[in-house]
């Protein structure tokens, strides 16, 4: 049996490699994000993220590990959305309900910002 020096030293390599992977994932997402906002798709696919996590779970082999890719994949994917809403902010703000309901130019909205 290995030492646990040697374990943490597997888990410590084991761990530069998921970051390094959530780095390219976070880049992809980002990609995605932007090929959303150039064609007007929104963000949140409940559809796709429900797929997601169905396909994520079919490939542990464990109920403890099931709960735990389901957990992780959750976050993830709310990294993910975080991300895009943050890209569609900067590119599209007057999309945004925080644009719309304090910032538009319309005289409603005015009143909010100026407390009238």
């Amino acid at each position: 049996m290995a030492s646990l020096t040697e374990l943490r030293e597997q888990l410590d390599a084991v761990d530069d490699e998921i970051v390094k992977l959530f780095e390219k994932r976070m880049d992809l997402c980002g990609q995605v994000g932007e090929y959303k906002i150039q064609n007007g798709r929104k963000v949140f696919d409940r559809q796709r993220e429900s797929e997601k996590l169905k396909s994520v779970e079919s490939k542990v082999s464990t109920e403890f590990n099931r709960k735990g890719v389901h957990e992780l994949y959750e976050q993830l994917m709310s990294m993910s959305r975080k991300l895009q809403y943050q890209q569609l902010v900067r590119r599209r703000p007057w999309e945004t309900s925080v644009y719309r309901r304090f910032l538009s130019p319309c005289g409603k909205c005015k009143d909010r910002i100026s407390g009238n």
